[in-house]
């Protein structure tokens, strides 16, 4: 498994119109050291494979499964073979990230702001995977979590600025509500009105 890899795909606009698909061009192993460093996990797998201590349950290399038709032309075991391997058995685990990223106005790649703003945009914020400018090395599941909780409060906050704003211009004799942001005993933010 790649946790690191150097390849970018992108992802365009088909058209104008909102419910066609977009064009996804993933460019897997476009950057030979992706390819490099698959083959060279495959190779150590093997290796492990091979070793005394796993050959005591039965382990083998199954050789003849292992001979990728479109790589037959190749001598088998090279570097080259397993280059050509790696190729024809590429595929994703389905976390896809990394198409909105977040940075710095001054970055051409960057797409929303450190409070998950959409440049140019606004009223919108993205808040999913698509924001992290780089793959985390395991499962996003909790990473994107994460940006879940921190877009929540941080569009809480918000509101609740406005709203104390408010409550403060207004002086026309009317009870005035302001919120105030507290932290109950059990850890968790909670929201009380004064």
């Amino acid at each position: 498994m790649m946790l690191r890899p150097k390849a970018r795909g992108e992802i365009k606009l088909r058209s104008k119109n909102p419910l066609e698909y977009p064009l996804l061009y993933h460019n897997y192993l476009d950057n030979e050291h992706d390819v490099n460093v698959l083959r060279e996990g495959l190779k150590a797998a093997i290796a492990f494979g091979n070793t005394e201590a796993l050959k005591r349950f039965g382990t083998r290399f199954y050789e003849k499964q292992n001979r990728v038709p479109n790589c037959k032309h190749l001598p088998p075991y090279t570097d080259e073979y397993w280059n050509c391997f790696v190729r024809q058995y590429t595929l994703s685990i389905y976390h896809y990230s990394c198409t909105a990223k977040m940075g710095p106005q001054s970055d051409p790649y960057a797409v929303v702001d450190p409070q998950l703003r959409v440049y140019g945009v606004s009223g919108l914020r993205v808040a999913d995977a698509s924001i992290m400018p780089t793959v985390t090395n395991g499962n996003i599941n909790a990473p994107v979590i994460m940006i879940g909780e921190k877009v929540s409060d941080m569009i809480k906050s918000y509101w609740l600025r406005r709203q104390r704003r408010r409550a403060r211009s207004t002086d026309d004799g009317k009870i005035n509500v302001i919120y105030n942001a507290g932290v109950a005993d059990d850890g968790y933010k909670s929201h009380v009105v004064d």
